[in-house]
Parts: structure tokens; C-alpha cells; sequence
């Protein structure tokens, strides 16, 4: 049986999700022992490098939401395109573990970061059994030094997906990249958009203390100060920051409801953002998903904005297969290059939008934004 079928009766026992949660852990390494997954890509391994010393050029992935639609074939493809970093923004499913399960074996093989979207906690965002009971006192935002969740408390299936996905995720958090000489920052896990923030409440406080809008732009922005001024910055979310238009077309506009229009976007992230920004901070690519391509009244959502020095990035191409399945299936990915300018930091040069078959060949290849300056590696 496929683990995900079983997430929408959110009705085990806990002896029942231990067998779970144990028995994806043994498929997982079962699936890793294929010849290459033991040891890091070239390049994994090797000294530590300063910010001055890091790659002149990054490539980075992006995975847009996959709703369901990753298996082994797409960590092939992902590990044949040879990216310097890949970033998955969340939305794996509807709390699919079988999904989690499959990502999770990248681990080892390429680096990675990720946070949760509003669907990877989809049934318990809806359920009070998991919303009412047992919440952390409400912090105030001075108190907030570091903002990890009581994982312990999370509903059985979505507690399944943190405890594979852990060492990677960095919702409301930080990772750094030392060989990159570039740090990922995080925003809002589990977001929807929009009044999410006030509309799942009650979940933010169980499990994490924060209840407001300005506690949860402190933490980002705690983040975002522990960057230290030399090194590079990339921010993750699952939806992208207020601001940015409201159009139904935006990148982050709302194209539902009579009639279509207004921001999206989340009101943390975009404080967040410009606190920092104001303060000097420089944050070349801010990448996101949740906002689909494809209007829900037909036409192409823009999934490219360009202000102030920063490329915001919507990778949310759904569905993200197409063809016949198998390995004759084409996979989507969104490839940033970017290289450093004459003082060492990090620039967007390029936003590809490509369709590639597990080999890792490009079979489409689309340019969504570029600059005179272009990638040197094919």
C-alpha cells in the first residue's frame, strides 16, 4: 500500500505509525544502496571555502510543488542536471510521506534545502483535534531565540515527513553553504498565502509559540541578521512575499474569486525583507512557490519579478509531469545560474524554465529571465 493513501485517515495508533515511519526509513536505505547514492557529488567533500574563495558561478534547482508527483526518477534527473544546490519549496502532496520518503534519499548525494507547504500539513491545517488542544504559551516576539518546533506534537503524518526531511528543511530557520559561501533562509513553513497567518492560528501556537504576523517577521529576520555581511544570502518560502503586484497575473496575485485580483503574498516575508534590505543586506534571489503558472481563468501567471537588486522566482509549475509516465515521463525544473561580480558576491545572471527525462537530458528549455552576462557551463 502506498504510504500516502494512508494520510487522509489521520486515525493511527502510535504502534501503527512507529511500523510506518520505520518501514519508510528501511525502503528509503533500501532505495539509497544503488551504485552512487553512498557517496557525495564531486565536489561534496573537499575543504571548506571562504566567501572570496568560493565558486566563481552557482547553479542552483529549483523544485516547484509537486503535489504528489516525485519518485526515484526525479531524483535521478535531479542529480543528472548537476546543480550546485537544490531547493524544494514545498507542497510535496497532501501530507504524502511516500513523496517525503523518495526526496529524503537525496541526502548524501547532492545539497539541499526545503520547507513545508500548506499541503504537506494538509488534513491537520483542518483539523481541530490537532488545532485546539495543548498550545504553547504565546511568545512575545523578544522572546523568540530560536524557533523549533515541538515536532513531538505534530500530527502523525506530518511529524512523519519533518523527522525524513529535518536535516534539510529551513522553514523559520537557517542553512549554510560554506563551500558555496552562500547561506538559505527560510520563511513561514506550512504557508497558504494571504490571511494564513491569522486563519491557522491555533496550529502556529501549538506547535511552534508564534501567533502573530510580527512574531513570525522577527524570526525571519533573526535569520537574516545572522548572516554575516560578506556572505551571500538566498531566501526560501513556500509563498512568495507581499508586494509584488495584484494583478490575477502577479506573481503572487490571486486569480480566483468574482472578481480575480489582489496580493497574495505573505506580509511577514515582505517585512522581513525589507527590514534587511534597509539595513544593507544583499539578497540576490528570493524563490518561492504556491502560486501556480497556470490562472485558474486561463493564461500564464509571470513567475519572474525583478525590484530593487532581487530576483524573486515562482517555480510552481503544476503538474510538474507530463507525458506518458515511466521513464518516458519529462520532469520540470527552474535552473538559476548565477555568478559573482567584482566584489565577490553573488548575482542572478539567468532563470531557465526546463523539461528534463530522468537521464538528466533537457528536452525543452526556456529562458524566463537573463542578463547580457550568461552561464558558462552547458
Amino acid at each position: 500500500m502506498r504510504i500516502s493513501t494512508l494520510a487522509a485517515r489521520l486515525s493511527l495508533w502510535p504502534h501503527q505509525l512507529a511500523a510506518l515511519t520505520s518501514a519508510a526509513v528501511v525502503r528509503c536505505a533500501a532505495v539509497c544502496t544503488h551504485a552512487g547514492c553512498a557517496s557525495l557529488r564531486s565536489g561534496h567533500g573537499g575543504p571548506v571555502l571562504t566567501a572570496a574563495s568560493a565558486p566563481e558561478s552557482v547553479r542552483i534547482a529549483l523544485i516547484g510543488d509537486c503535489h504528489g508527483q516525485w519518485n526515484q526518477h526525479d531524483n535521478d534527473a535531479l542529480v543528472a542536471l548537476d546543480a550546485d544546490l537544490s531547493l524544494f519549496v514545498g507542497d510535496f502532496g497532501n501530507e504524502d510521506v511516500n513523496v517525503v520518503q523518495h526526496i529524503s534519499c537525496l541526502k548524501g548525494r547532492i545539497r539541499h534545502a526545503s520547507i513545508f507547504g500548506n499541503h504537506d500539513a494538509f488534513f491537520s491545517l483542518r483539523s481541530k483535534k490537532h488545532r485546539g488542544r495543548h498550545k504553547l504559551p504565546e511568545l512575545p516576539s523578544a522572546e523568540i531565540e530560536f524557533c523549533l518546533p515541538t515536532f513531538d506534537r505534530f500530527p502523525e503524518m506530518v511529524k512523519a515527513q519533518y523527522e525524513l526531511l529535518k536535516d534539510c528543511d529551513v522553514g523559520w530557520g537557517r542553512r549554510h553553504f560554506q563551500e558555496l559561501g552562500l547561506h538559505v533562509v527560510g520563511g513561514r513553513p506550512f504557508s497558504a498565502g494571504g490571511p494564513s497567518m491569522s486563519k491557522f492560528r491555533s496550529f502556529y501556537r501549538r506547535h511552534w509559540g508564534i501567533t502573530r504576523s510580527n512574531q513570525s517577521c522577527a524570526q525571519i529576520s533573526r535569520c537574516l541578521e545572522q548572516v554575516p555581511a560578506a556572505d551571500d544570502m538566498i531566501v526560501i518560502a513556500h509563498n512568495g512575499p507581499a508586494g509584488l503586484g495584484s494583478d490575477a497575473h502577479s506573481i503572487c496575485g490571486k486569480d480566483w474569486g468574482t472578481p480575480p485580483g489582489g496580493d497574495w503574498g505573505d506580509d511577514d516575508l515582505r517585512a522581513a525583507l525589507d527590514q534587511s534590505l534597509s539595513l544593507g543586506a544583499r539578497v540576490p534571489l528570493v524563490v518561492f512557490g504556491h502560486m501556480h503558472e497556470s490562472l485558474s481563468l486561463g493564461g500564464n501567471r509571470r513567475m519572474v519579478h525583478v525590484e530593487q537588486g532581487t530576483v524573486y522566482v515562482n517555480c510552481a509549475v503544476v503538474p510538474r509531469w507530463r507525458g506518458t509516465g515511466g521513464a518516458a515521463c519529462e520532469r520540470h525544473f527552474t535552473l538559476v545560474e548565477m555568478s559573482r561580480d567584482t566584489n565577490c558576491h553573488l548575482t542572478v545572471n539567468e532563470v531557465r524554465t526546463v523539461w528534463a527525462a530522468p537521464s538528466g537530458v533537457i528536452r525543452t528549455d526556456a529562458v524566463r529571465f537573463g542578463r547580457e552576462s550568461t552561464r558558462q557551463r552547458k
